[in-house]
């Protein structure tokens, strides 16, 4: 007895707080069918809950007018892409020059390099590619195992061609592949070889492109390498220990200080010029510093 007033007091509270999608009359309630319908553990397994024939042919009919919509929406988009290959060769500029108010103080660094090193070509066409590189385990990672079988992997993208190819895999080539074992073995300098060859090719010589839409000489000039904190320490020859004294690439700061500090010291960033110096002394302890970049 008491479990059935319980019961009624609970349905008629969720009656009430889920009324406006029970009454199958409003906008939401419409959305909800949709959501359950796609859902693949439900489906159209409620619709036996629905009393009403004429509830459960409309939730069926709007269902399948969402479904119908979605698919021709999604064929339009799909030929529309697949036709027009005009704006492939369509560069533009390299780097946008334009430094907007959202503009981070990385991405205006990286215009500014860009410039320097495109005003070395003239008129000639040279564009920009970003390199990444990054580890991955190719094995289950937590196992007694993990490492055995990791590898590691760079990949070129072309940051300059339309915005919506950019995040195609067509678009991200892999330009290296190589044991993570083998790269402690024998040093980045032996196992990045015969990648910087290529870039160096692509820099000197460039590629010769025929097509209906460009004819001429492509030049590549690395712009940018990307990857988290331990890929770019690993590939740049920083410490690969981020609980060392000076585990930061960008400054002079040690470990202890970073933790207190909220604002950047303009002051501890580093330098090209002292970034050599560190080189030649070879003291990691001080520098955060293992190797020449490769």
């Amino acid at each position: 007895m008491y479990c059935k007033l319980i019961r009624k007091s609970l349905l008629d509270s969720i009656e009430k707080r889920f009324s406006n999608i029970l009454s199958f009359n409003t906008v939401e309630a419409d959305y909800a069918a949709i959501a359950a319908f796609s859902h693949p553990k439900f489906k159209n397994k409620w619709l036996n809950c629905i009393y009403t024939s004429y509830s459960r042919d409309k939730l069926l009919s709007i269902f399948k007018k969402a479904v119908t919509a979605e698919s021709i929406t999604t064929s339009e988009e799909i030929v529309e892409i697949e036709e027009d290959h005009s704006d492939f060769y369509d560069f533009g500029p390299a780097i946008q020059n334009d430094t907007t108010e959202t503009s981070t103080s990385a991405e205006i660094e990286v215009r500014s390099v860009w410039k320097k090193k495109e005003s070395k070509y003239g008129s000639q066409i040279v564009l920009p590619f970003f390199l990444f590189f990054d580890d991955y385990e190719i094995g289950y990672p937590l196992g007694s195992h993990s490492g055995i079988h990791k590898l590691g992997a760079v990949y070129i993208s072309i940051p300059c061609i339309p915005s919506h190819r950019q995040s195609s895999l067509n678009t991200l080539f892999l330009a290296l592949l190589f044991h993570s074992s083998d790269r402690v073995k024998f040093g980045n300098n032996i196992i990045f070889k015969p990648l910087i060859d290529e870039i160096n090719y692509l820099r000197d010589t460039g590629i010769y492109i025929n097509t209906d839409v460009f004819n001429g000489i492509l030049t590549l000039e690395l712009g940018v390498l990307v990857g988290d904190n331990l890929g770019i320490h690993s590939i740049a020859g920083f410490v690969e220990s981020f609980s060392s004294n000076y585990p930061c690439r960008v400054c002079k700061l040690r470990k202890n200080e970073i933790k207190k500090l909220c604002y950047v010291d303009k002051k501890m960033l580093k330098t090209m010029e002292q970034y050599n110096l560190d080189v030649i002394k070879e003291d990691i302890s001080n520098s955060g510093i293992k190797e020449a970049c490769v």
